[in-house]
């Protein structure tokens, strides 16, 4: 439609400009060129562009020329006009049919047209597209809303704000997709666990520039900034990093021992199987007058271990004897000094 328009305006512009100069010359002779300019000037629009360097400046050169017999002070009015409707057709041509496919070097109008009506049919359905997103985003759907906002992305990758909402959602994402019942801080900046403090302050820093309210004025850009800013406080902060990376690694380890025992709560008789979900944190407890199947670990690569504060016994692997590691029931760190198994 603005294709269109703009060759409407480009019409009404040439007439009246046909109309202004015959009134001055007072005779319609010589504006028979002007006439013809203002319908070539249609026919370039729909691609015929030879006609803008044959045809256009030989009827300006022999209208000036036409001028004459009216008066010197004459000519230069059809010159001037031809001037300018060269000038506009070239211009409003080049605007037009830059970037688009060309046959014979000629860019092709009619193709012109279809790509930019349907680059605008596409951009309507992005931008409805986002509006789903947002109210998903609105109804806690994190991933519906992630799911509509890639649509939108796939049909029009420039429109405004799009980038800056995907990548709020995906701090949404990242903060709900918990690992061993802590926020994946490390999700959340986009960085290794293995990370050095100068990677994740790189990482922290361009996600808030993304991120700032000032900046970004997508649906939850507030929230997910402060996220972010948390992640960095959390992560930052040597003492709470290394309590948080020993209860991943803990827990990582739990997940590769086979029917790995957990610890019992205090007052208690037996031992009970535990383990760690890495998306709940849930423990589950099994039969308590049930015995415990037999361990598929070889006890030589097992030890037990007890808490020094809680009193809670642990079964590790071998190769975490005489290291710290994380007690679950009373969220504290102590050195695994095997012992034997009090049952």
């Amino acid at each position: 439609m603005q294709l269109l328009h703009e060759q409407f305006k480009a019409f009404v512009t040439s007439s009246w400009m046909v109309f202004v100069c015959a009134v001055m010359c007072r005779d319609w002779i010589p504006i028979w060129a002007l006439l013809m300019i203002a319908v070539l000037q249609n026919f370039v629009g729909y691609g015929l562009v030879w006609l803008l360097d044959i045809v256009i400046k030989k009827i300006a050169f022999f209208a000036a020329l036409g001028g004459l017999g009216y008066g010197a002070h004459w000519a230069i009015v059809p010159a001037v006009v031809l001037e300018l409707f060269g000038l506009k057709s070239s211009k409003y041509l080049t605007r037009e049919c830059s970037g688009t496919i060309q046959v014979n070097g000629v860019p092709d109008r009619r193709r012109a047209i279809d790509e930019t009506v349907k680059m605008e049919c596409n951009k309507e359905d992005a931008f409805r597209a986002k509006e789903v997103a947002e109210k998903k985003f609105i109804e806690r759907d994190i991933n519906g809303a992630k799911r509509f906002a890639m649509k939108a992305q796939k049909l029009c990758p420039g429109l405004d704000g799009l980038s800056q909402f995907l990548a709020t959602l995906d701090v949404y994402i990242s903060a709900e997709g918990r690992k061993y019942g802590e926020i994946d801080w490390y999700g959340v900046l986009g960085v290794d666990p293995l990370a050095d403090e100068d990677t994740i302050r790189k990482h922290y820093r361009k996600l808030a520039l993304t991120l700032h309210p000032d900046k970004n004025k997508s649906v939850g850009a507030e929230g997910a900034f402060k996220i972010v800013s948390e992640a960095w406080s959390f992560l930052s902060d040597k003492a709470k990093r290394s309590t948080y990376d020993q209860k991943r690694n803990s827990c990582d380890v739990y997940e590769k021992v086979p029917n790995f025992k957990f610890p019992m709560p205090a007052g208690q008789s037996g031992f009970h199987n535990f383990f760690c979900n890495s998306k709940s944190n849930t423990i589950q407890k099994s039969a308590p007058p049930k015995p415990a199947p037999p361990p598929r670990v070889p006890k030589s690569e097992t030890f037990w271990t007890i808490c020094n504060f809680c009193k809670v016994q642990y079964e590790y692997q071998r190769s975490l004897a005489q290291h710290t590691v994380f007690c679950f029931n009373c969220k504290r760190s102590f050195l695994a000094i095997e012992i034997l198994p009090h049952l």
